[in-house]
């Protein structure tokens, strides 16, 4: 499944990291769905905090009223929720976001975001986005990325 990704932005700064992946066959501009992880160097921000604070700028950038996430897991280490909206309300956005938060040792929190701008598809994938989110590892190593084997499957934040 990897093949079918493709990177859109890679970006450092000394506040964090980012990536993030759409379908190799879609555009920056005009993709279906996509796959971001963020880092965020602030050991001061708990997870159950940051993602609430970033599901509350989405729904305000997005206009997104009366949409009321539902949390898989909301604790300071480690805080999972989804949300859905299919623009009936007063916002004309289709999109659904699964979206974990978790502690990353003592270097900050790290976010991994699955959009999908098509809510019935995600109704039709969310269990699998679920348990990969959730059964994503993070991988703690003071090694040089020239030594990691599988770049493939494996980034560097």
């Amino acid at each position: 499944p990897y093949s079918t990704w493709k990177t859109i932005l890679y970006k450092k700064t000394s506040g964090g990291s980012i990536v993030q992946f759409i379908k190799k066959s879609e555009s920056k501009n005009n993709y279906s769905e996509s796959v971001i992880f963020h880092s965020y160097r602030n050991t001061s921000v708990n997870s159950r905090f940051l993602i609430q604070s970033l599901l509350q700028k989405s729904f305000r950038q997005s206009n997104i009223e009366n949409i009321k996430p539902r949390y898989l897991k909301l604790d300071p280490d480690d805080s999972i929720a989804l949300w859905c909206s299919d623009s009936k309300g007063i916002s004309s956005i289709k999109q659904c976001e699964i979206i974990r938060s978790t502690k990353a040792l003592t270097k900050g929190v790290i976010t991994m975001r699955y959009i999908s701008k098509n809510p019935s598809h995600f109704k039709s994938v969310q269990n699998t986005w679920i348990n990969t989110l959730v059964n994503t590892k993070l991988y703690y190593s003071y090694y040089r990325w020239e030594r990691v084997m599988n770049k493939a499957v494996t980034f560097e934040l």
